[in-house]
């Protein structure tokens, strides 16, 4: 439901290979007339580059990737909104994948970052949320926490 209202470049991040296939197999069926791509562990540096070069022409897709590939190493100039679809704990990570989304262009001054953070009964990946909440604190960041 959050894409429905995001009518720009969006990169969703995630852990596991299998959640990345089934996002965008579902945003695909969602969301016919954007183009979704993924890029996951397997995705060669060539693949990679095409997908960021479609990503340069057009400002209408959504991109489900791995942190591991795309929190370093990738410069992603046009993308305005960031989902962490998959709570993750490390603090280099987490500041790594913002900064694919931090990149200034003539068009972009500011970036959005939904940060999606499950409660179960074992409270850790809430736990890791209070985390990531002192980190954007830590980092001068505006944030707000809705519960959905």
């Amino acid at each position: 439901k959050l894409l429905f209202g995001l009518n720009k470049n969006v990169i969703v991040f995630c852990h596991h290979t299998e959640y990345i296939r089934f996002l965008k197999k579902h945003f695909e069926e969602k969301f016919p007339d954007r183009k979704v791509m993924m890029i996951e562990g397997s995705a060669n540096l060539k693949k990679r580059q095409k997908i960021i070069n479609e990503m340069l022409v057009n400002n209408n897709c959504i991109l489900v990737a791995s942190y591991g590939c795309c929190s370093t190493g990738i410069t992603f100039k046009n993308v305005d909104y960031g989902i962490f679809a998959q709570s993750f704990k490390s603090e280099i990570i987490v500041k790594q994948s913002i900064g694919r989304l931090m990149l200034k262009t003539n068009e972009k001054d500011e970036f959005y970052l939904y940060d999606l953070v499950d409660c179960f009964p074992s409270k850790k990946l809430y736990m890791q949320g209070l985390a990531k909440i002192k980190t954007y604190k830590n980092e001068g960041f505006k944030y707000t926490i809705r519960d959905i």
